[in-house]
């Protein structure tokens, strides 16, 4: 078994962050694609289907299965074709990559400059991880696909909803920075959120708010099983079907905390504006019409001081809804901050 095997692989043609040599931006994976995270995760997905649908039609029960592929997240480790399939000279750079960080948090150049030291990457570099980036989307194209073709071969496909999202984005050199980290960036935080199956009306793009969280009722409303309180989530199915939500958003509300440091933040997005909440440094207000990049920081700009309260009066009526424990902060430092500025 042991000669029949696949070769343990190893890795080439590595690039490490320059502040932390223990950890990789990129690399090449030796070995053929078989030889894979993703891989394997497909080979075992594609068994626990088959599995699951014999049960299936047996007992005309649906099945539910959940596939983490975890990247395409850094480090980029990837085997060929796809570490060489996209060409660095094709990355157009984000205008994000002149980063300045003023009138920003401070948290956010110290992640850029000592956690990671991308802030004196040059632009040849980020070019070749943008394009790794782009093969590991592609690596993970090609195994959703074969999970695709296997629900396709059992028949099964036009009965199956699937749902393809993340729990998160990443910054891949926009200001200057990498990975998720305490910054309130559409990078991070817009997320893809695509929805197929027998009841989807077919070749929508929707820019409804929307939470990970929604999913939930969704499934549950798909598998007509019993719904799941809970007072700040909602079934996505009448989007689904064409219509609009129950309950229409117009705004959406976010938090963050303690990772990898103790950073407390709190987001609101409406569709034109972004505010954010930083606890121990100054706020954020960002104009996504004017400033799609968000390098420009407006929080003290006293043309938007109207937009700044009624941005902070939405964030103080989720915190109450929800009894967000920030509240006590909230109401000491950027209440403060409105009338001191």
């Amino acid at each position: 078994l042991h000669d029949r095997a696949l070769d343990i692989p190893s890795l080439e043609d590595v690039v490490y962050y320059p502040a932390n040599k223990n950890f990789e931006i990129y690399a090449r994976q030796t070995g053929p694609v078989e030889a894979s995270f993703e891989h394997y995760v497909t080979e075992e997905s594609l068994e626990l289907i088959e599995t699951f649908a014999r049960r299936a039609a047996q007992d005309e029960r649906p099945f539910f299965m959940w596939v983490n592929f975890w990247g395409p997240h850094d480090p980029y480790i990837l085997p060929e074709p796809y570490f060489s399939m996209f060409d660095p000279e094709d990355v157009i750079l984000s205008p994000s990559q002149n980063e300045s960080w003023q009138d920003k948090p401070w948290v956010q150049q110290q992640m850029s400059s000592h956690y990671w030291g991308t802030d004196d990457l040059d632009d040849e570099t980020w070019k070749e991880a943008v394009a790794k980036y782009a093969g590991y989307c592609a690596l993970l194209d090609w195994e959703t696909g074969r999970i695709l073709a296997k629900l396709e071969e059992l028949g099964i496909l036009e009965d199956t909803v699937i749902v393809y999202t993340t729990d998160h984005g990443s910054m891949v050199g926009h200001h200057k920075l990498i990975d998720k980290g305490p910054y309130p960036y559409d990078d991070i935080q817009r997320i893809p959120m695509i929805i197929s199956g027998p009841d989807v009306h077919r070749g929508q793009v929707r820019d409804d708010f929307v939470y990970l969280h929604d999913l939930t009722p969704t499934i549950l409303d798909l598998a007509e099983a019993a719904p799941f309180p809970c007072s700040n989530a909602q079934s996505l199915v009448p989007l689904l079907a064409g219509g609009t939500l129950s309950q229409v958003r117009d705004d959406v509300y976010m938090a963050r905390h303690h990772h990898p440091f103790t950073c407390e933040q709190r987001f609101l997005r409406t569709a034109r504006y972004k505010y954010a909440f930083n606890v121990l440094d100054i706020d954020e207000l960002y104009d996504m019409e004017l400033d799609p990049d968000e390098m420009v920081n407006r929080i003290n700009d006293p043309d938007y001081a109207e937009v700044k309260d009624d941005l902070q009066n939405r964030m103080w009526h989720h915190i109450r809804e929800i009894r967000d424990p920030i509240a006590g902060s909230f109401n000491t430092f950027a209440v403060k901050r409105r009338y001191t500025q």
